[in-house]
């Protein structure tokens, strides 16, 4: 995985998720309680660094939408794929080992299998939700200034990739976002895209070469794990750090599906997003019903 330095979202799939539907029955709004729905708002993007692609800091306007508590899960992704590509094996890890390019391959299946339309994150959807969206205490990392409580990193992790969901939830309860794997995004990468960005829902360059991906991974230092921090490496190219976590978006909904979900939605909301740290996870897909 690149970063840059100046001078450095199933239905119930057959049998095969019997046992975690189990864990997360949803609702009666069909929402199980490991997507988090990240409402509407501005904030600053980026930072005031000495990083050249971090600046300037600007401000973005974002419409609600769903975000995946966790990481998708290798398990998940076999379910759906019919093989694991990743380095190191465990249902409950992240996958890694996919490019971008797979992952595209992941969301038409996934979104034939359910009818929805999951994709990646936009950079800017992804970056909010990091911070903890508008309920946002500004903390450096996912939900604190210390790494060591919310993510998996180079000096905590013994070189190696842990369960999701084992260290602390940010301000939204959403596991993960710094350290554990770089998580792509959709947008093209370009290091001075932030002087041009429009306000409202931006989704990147209409073209480039590398792909962005956030967060750091299991092996990076503390400078990329910061919300801020930008990476982006080749469409084409998966490796042993880099996964993603998949959104679901309001406007991507039917007429009915959006009724059925704004129904009372705040209050299960804040009880999903109450689950603490080791809590055994449910599956990482809206199930709608």
């Amino acid at each position: 995985m690149r970063f840059y330095f100046p001078v450095l979202r199933v239905l119930l799939f057959f049998f095969s998720f019997v046992t975690a539907l189990a864990n997360s029955a949803p609702d009666s709004s069909g929402i199980p309680a490991n997507f988090v729905f990240v409402e509407g708002g501005s904030f600053l993007m980026g930072s005031d660094s000495l990083y050249a692609d971090e600046i300037p800091q600007h401000r973005v306007t974002l419409d609600s939408f769903w975000i995946g508590k966790y990481e998708v899960t290798q398990k998940e992704w076999a379910d759906i794929m019919g093989e694991n590509p990743s380095s190191s094996q465990g249902d409950s890890l992240a996958i890694d080992n996919v490019s971008w390019a797979d992952v595209q391959v992941f969301i038409q299946k996934l979104n034939q299998k359910t009818g929805l339309q999951f994709s990646l994150p936009t950079e800017a959807e992804w970056e909010f939700a990091s911070r903890g969206g508008n309920a946002s205490k500004g903390f450096l990392y996912s939900g604190s200034d210390e790494l060591n409580d919310v993510g998996w990193y180079r000096f905590n992790s013994s070189r190696k990739k842990h369960n999701v969901g084992a260290k602390l939830p940010n301000e939204l309860g959403i596991y993960d976002m710094s350290g554990g794997v770089w998580e792509w995004c959709s947008d093209w990468y370009d290091s001075s895209y932030y002087a041009v960005s429009p306000i409202e829902n931006p989704k990147g360059p209409i073209q480039g070469t590398y792909r962005v991906a956030r967060g750091g991974s299991w092996s990076s230092g503390t400078v990329v794990c910061r919300v801020s921090s930008r990476g982006f490496d080749s469409p084409e190219r998966g490796d042993y750090q880099t996964g993603f976590r998949l959104v679901v978006r309001m406007r991507s909904l039917d007429r009915g599906q959006r009724e059925n979900l704004d129904s009372g939605f705040g209050t299960r909301e804040t009880e999903a997003c109450g689950l603490e740290a080791g809590n055994e996870r449910c599956i990482s897909f809206i199930i709608f019903r």
